[in-house]
């Protein structure tokens, strides 16, 4: 989907957006957004009163919804 917000909007307006045009179940922190470089997580957007001027105009990013079980995990809880 393609989303256009103000420059001086922040992560939380992202997310909320996806929310409205996906008609996905609220709260916004079950969603997972990050952005992927060369197959690599170059940097995931967690925290969400950051502004989204510091997210490059030509990054693609990617959501998805966090499992239930996975919410309170990070990343040494996961085999690899």
């Amino acid at each position: 989907i393609n989303i256009l917000l103000p420059k001086k909007a922040i992560i939380d307006d992202f997310l909320e957006d996806i929310l409205r045009k996906l008609s996905l179940p609220e709260p916004t922190n079950r969603i997972r957004l990050f952005e992927i470089t060369n197959c690599k997580i170059l940097k995931e957007y967690n925290k969400l009163n950051s502004p989204i001027d510091k997210i490059s105009e030509n990054a693609t990013l990617y959501a998805e919804l966090r499992l239930q079980a996975r919410l309170g995990m990070d990343e040494n809880d996961f085999a690899e």
